[in-house]
């Protein structure tokens, strides 16, 4: 939980007032039994920064994973402008791995789910958010919770 507003007191102590705040911009995995793994974080429009995604931890996704759906539930509407911007949610190695939101879906609450690209990561790579287009643009507004599902080769 975090606090409205917060900032750092003469004594260097974290100092907060307004209400508590769920912060969960975090990644977070969701464990299961056997191959199948699913990660779920939350996406914030104020935390984009030159097209591209400030997660507050990254997830490393080892080799060999491969990509079996991904799910988008858009809970506050994004601003995106540019010609046909989107939201893309891959890896280093490949930037819409998971698939793409667009702009008419970022852009209207609901849920929806996108096309992956199902091949195994040659290397391990870095989840990563960033977006796609022609001069895309994204404003502070908009959340969205994903939730990504992939299979690993070890239990």
């Amino acid at each position: 939980m975090t606090r409205k507003a917060v900032w750092a007191n003469s004594d260097g102590l974290r100092v907060g007032f307004g209400p508590n705040q769920a912060d969960f911009s975090s990644v977070a995995e969701h464990k299961t039994e056997g191959v199948n793994k699913e990660l779920r974080f939350v996406l914030d429009g104020e935390k984009f920064s030159s097209g591209t995604y400030q997660f507050d931890a990254t997830e490393a996704l080892p080799i060999g994973v491969i990509p079996t759906y991904a799910h988008v539930r858009v809970t506050e509407v994004f601003n995106l402008g540019g010609t046909t911007p989107t939201i893309q949610i891959g890896d280093a190695g490949d930037a819409d791995r998971w698939g793409a939101l667009s702009e008419a879906n970022a852009e209207a609450v609901g849920t929806y789910t996108l096309s992956v690209a199902a091949t195994p990561l040659a290397a391990a790579q870095t989840l990563a958010v960033t977006l796609g287009g022609t001069s895309p643009t994204v404003t502070s507004a908009g959340k969205a919770v994903v939730t990504i599902g992939y299979r690993t080769m070890n239990v």
